[in-house]
């Protein structure tokens, strides 16, 4: 405790990024945890699999996997589970032809598509929509322009700047950290 701080949690994540709290708030719910030498990571992108898990770990469903949905999630891996589980709400759909791409890195958008899946088929709430549009909204696929307008008006997401969103860009695990806060803060109502 040398003058007067307590030692970082993670040495990777200062306490002057942006996403300090919402990265500690999300290391004390168990939503996410470091790596094997206890960093965190918070420029790295997290793939679908983590992305799933995060949800799983916010959730924290009773729920035991029977068999895989996907040719690609074996139900010895340590995401099976929340995969699998994601996959039967219909939360996640995988990219076709029978795969999910666990290690795949997730988008922006595809990551508020699946929190829009969780929000409007499990929780049933839909939110109010003021017809918002980012700069770059031509560049969100349509599939996703449901799933990213509405983690806008939840509060979960807001854009990289300059008004635009970067629906392609890949989310950075900082980014997912603040987003699952959010997210949980949004569960407990």
């Amino acid at each position: 405790q040398a003058g007067g701080y307590t030692p970082l949690r993670f040495p990777d994540v200062k306490r002057s990024s942006w996403y300090y709290d919402y990265v500690e708030s999300a290391a004390s719910m168990g939503l996410f945890a470091g790596d094997d030498k206890g960093f965190f990571q918070p420029g790295a992108s997290i793939t679908r699999a983590e992305f799933v898990q995060v949800l799983y770990n916010t959730v924290k469903p009773d729920y035991t996997l029977t068999k895989s949905q996907f040719s690609d999630v074996a139900q010895s891996s340590w995401y099976a589970t929340a995969v699998n589980w994601a996959a039967e709400l219909g939360v996640v759909s995988g990219k076709g032809n029978g795969i999910f791409a666990p290690n795949a890195l997730i988008t922006r958008e595809e990551m508020c598509v699946i929190l829009n899946n969780y929000t409007t088929n499990v929780l049933k709430v839909v939110p109010e929509y003021d017809g918002y549009l980012f700069d770059d909204d031509a560049s969100i696929s349509d599939w996703a322009k449901e799933g990213v307008y509405h983690a806008y008006s939840f509060g979960l997401v807001s854009g990289k700047g300059e008004n635009s969103f970067d629906p392609q860009g890949k989310t950075l695990r900082s980014e997912a950290a603040a987003v699952y806060v959010k997210f949980a803060q949004l569960l407990l109502g």
